[in-house]
């Protein structure tokens, strides 16, 4: 992982910027140079969305300085992570961070469910570590923040060149979370794009992020309820259309059920380290 140290944040209500402007329009053994950032592949490809190599990518138009920064994953590429890292020097404990950033798909590959033949996106699962040393830090505790994940806007049902910065092919995201960041530590924020193979086959999609901006903010009196317990009564099964996983996470997609107020999700069995398996029992 390529990192050259952590961004000092130095009062609340600080705000850090990144375009990706700065990443190669071409190459594809490229040094990986933005500060404070760190990537999981010791170079990087430049592309438009026409390469099926697995890789980390600065993905824009053909000799444009507009990036943006992701991946593909394919062949031995199995697992990208990139973020950037910051150390609180403000003084004070830093809980609420607000996070803003464009998801953009520059390919399409050819992901379908491998019970239905259904085309199936793909996910960018945002993730944060206050104990990591890198971004793909294995032993680090690494927690994820849903909402902020980037799914594919672009599901159709065979391989593609995407322009990511078209409005049908982009996702602008935001949200805050809760994390404990006090004074003189470290927090990672990362994207994790891993191939998992529990009912689904064929190439993934290309995607990246654009345009982040993150806020620190201190706020005692605001608490992240979005891990609170639910105690809806189950009165109908939602389908599962896709399951991603990290070694630490998972990203469950499923058909919406009309009329719910919540959902109850429950691991039924887990096939080895890294592969969540379907429910059998129903």
């Amino acid at each position: 992982s390529v990192l050259q140290a952590q961004i000092a944040v130095t009062s609340p209500d600080q705000t850090y910027n990144q375009n990706f402007n700065t990443l190669d329009t071409v190459g594809s053994t490229n040094a990986f140079s933005i500060a404070n950032w760190g990537i999981s592949e010791e170079n990087y490809r430049a592309g438009n969305g026409t390469e099926p190599n697995g890789d980390i990518y600065s993905f824009g138009s053909t000799n444009n300085s507009d990036r943006a920064l992701g991946g593909v994953i394919s062949g031995s590429i199995r697992r990208i992570y990139f973020g950037v890292a910051f150390e609180n020097n403000s003084g004070a404990s830093l809980n609420e961070l607000n996070v803003q950033y464009k998801g953009e798909q520059w390919r399409r590959g050819d992901k379908i469910s491998t019970s239905t033949n259904a085309s199936l996106p793909d996910t960018l699962m945002f993730e944060y570590s206050t104990n990591a040393t890198s971004v793909n830090d294995i032993n680090a505790t690494w927690k994820s923040v849903s909402s902020l994940n980037f799914i594919s806007p672009n599901a159709v049902d065979s391989v593609i060149a995407l322009d990511g910065n078209l409005a049908e092919n982009y996702r602008l995201i935001s949200n805050k979370f809760n994390a404990n960041f006090v004074s003189a530590t470290t927090i990672y924020l990362r994207w994790a794009y891993v191939r998992s193979t529990a009912g689904m086959e064929g190439p993934r999609d290309g995607l990246a992020v654009d345009d982040f901006s993150v806020t620190f903010k201190n706020d005692p009196t605001w608490t992240d309820t979005t891990s609170t317990p639910c105690d809806f009564i189950v009165e109908e099964l939602a389908y599962i259309t896709s399951i991603e996983n990290t070694t630490t996470s998972v990203s469950i997609q499923f058909d919406e059920i009309e009329g719910a107020s919540g959902y109850l999700i429950t691991l039924d069995e887990v096939l080895d380290e890294h592969v969540f398996g379907f429910p059998t029992d129903g």
